[in-house]
């Protein structure tokens, strides 16, 4: 039994290593795509190395993903398991280790985009400021708030309820609360009529208010809070949502999307 035991902990020991290992091969992959999606790239040569790596750190994460409920349940584990694991391993290293010169060759020949928003909204959202606004249309009245997150395991995450009541006709009322990511190209409004868009076939009519109303909104006339002006409830809160709603960080994160959650 103690050799069992002995075995086992051996195992699990480094399966918990081969994990890090995967995580960090990640993390790096992923920061160089990030930094070089700020880059014009022309060469054909070097827009197929970035697609390889973009798959490699798809491959990488989607490995790291199936690995971790085998760390919870396997009670041990075959020298062909082991062998397989250890050349994953090795492979995504040599591309996070090769990553760094693809960051050099795209600085040396490539060109730096100079982002300009889409509208004031997602400036003001990135650099940690939280919005309310408040506005009477006709027989309506429209609320909406807006408030940041910023975490170096998830990034800069927005929290953002947006609703109408309909005076004259309640039923026509709505409230929209939702969550996503965010990245300097980021359409927030655009993203979640996309996503409302998706469902619309269930409620056709709050869909289009929905979309309208957003499209209405005047982003000149919103007031912004000094950057990250929360307290522990709001932090609380979104720690609550997100875990609810995207429990592990690496989840969604493939490039050129912005992952939304309604709740």
């Amino acid at each position: 039994m103690s050799s069992l035991i002995g075995k086992d902990n051996e195992d699990k020991s480094k399966q918990k290593q081969n994990i890090e290992r995967l995580e960090m091969a990640h993390i790096k992959m992923e920061a160089v795509l990030q930094v070089s999606d700020r880059w014009h790239i022309a060469d054909m040569s070097l827009l197929q190395w970035q697609r390889r790596l973009k798959r490699a750190a798809q491959e990488c994460e989607d490995t790291l993903l199936s690995s971790k409920p085998l760390k919870r349940n396997r009670c041990g584990s075959s020298n062909d398991e082991s062998g397989n694991s250890f050349a994953d391993i090795k492979k995504f290293e040599r591309y996070a280790n090769g990553a760094n010169e693809f960051l050099k060759t795209v600085r040396f020949g490539g060109t730096l985009w100079r982002y300009t928003f889409f509208d004031p909204v997602i400036g003001h959202l990135l650099s940690g400021k939280s919005m309310k606004y408040q506005a009477s249309w006709e027989d309506k009245l429209l609320d909406l708030n807006l408030r940041p997150m910023s975490s170096a395991e998830r990034g800069v995450q927005a929290i953002m309820g947006f609703s109408c009541q309909h005076f004259s006709d309640p039923k026509k009322g709505f409230y929209v609360p939702s969550m996503l990511r965010l990245s300097e190209s980021t359409d927030i409004f655009g993203v979640i009529i996309k996503c409302v868009q998706a469902v619309a076939p269930h409620f056709k009519f709050a869909a289009e208010s929905i979309r309208t109303g957003l499209i209405q909104l005047p982003t000149q006339d919103f007031s912004w809070d000094s950057p990250y002006s929360g307290s522990e409830f709001w932090a609380n809160i979104h720690d609550t949502i997100t875990q609810w709603h995207r429990p592990n960080p690496l989840c969604c994160s493939e490039h050129r999307q912005h992952p939304i959650s309604f709740f």
